[in-house]
């Protein structure tokens, strides 16, 4: 009389339980597949996981030149000057000393972790400024220098944080 009080679900399980143990233990066994076959699952998407990060790799080593948008990321995050560049115009006519670049697209003395810089250049893109504060903060530890590896990094650690995320939501 005890098994009907209980919740359907629950007494379900418990006479399957009971069941598989009179016929010789299978749900042990069962329990036992499963783990292997997780595992395995596990290991199949670990490796793919690190070929995803080997290509990204790859692919960032052989990059030798810039997209506009990219450069764009670069200059939203860290230019205080940002408004000159999004004015694009100029640039079909005038040619970009190197210094005049580095300004545009690197962190300046004085200006590391100054998030209203990249905060004011986001009303002139379409794109919410996460991005382009993270990018801004590595490239304030890294100031005056301009990498490609640094807007890469950020990449990869994102795609990591939306693996985290996604494992967490499938657990």
């Amino acid at each position: 009389g005890v098994l009907w009080k209980m919740s359907e679900g629950y007494r379900d399980k418990l006479l399957n339980i009971k069941m598989s143990e009179k016929l010789g233990g299978g749900y042990r066994k069962k329990q036992k597949i499963n783990g292997i076959q997780d595992r395995k699952l596990v290991t199949v998407l670990v490796i793919i996981i690190l070929f995803q990060i080997m290509g990204a790799l790859f692919v960032g080593f052989q990059k030798q030149e810039y997209h506009i948008d990219e450069i764009y990321s670069y200059n939203f995050s860290n230019s205080v000057k940002a408004e000159k560049f999004a004015e694009a115009d100029w640039l079909k006519t005038k040619w970009i000393d190197g210094n005049e670049f580095d300004e545009l697209v690197t962190v300046q003395e004085g200006e590391r972790f100054n998030y209203a810089a990249p905060y004011r250049n986001t009303s002139l893109d379409a794109h919410p400024p996460l991005y382009y504060w993270a990018l801004h903060t590595v490239c304030s530890i890294f100031p005056d220098s301009f990498s490609k590896w640094l807007g890469i990094g950020i990449n990869l650690l994102f795609f990591l944080l939306l693996l985290k995320c996604l494992s967490s939501l499938f657990r």
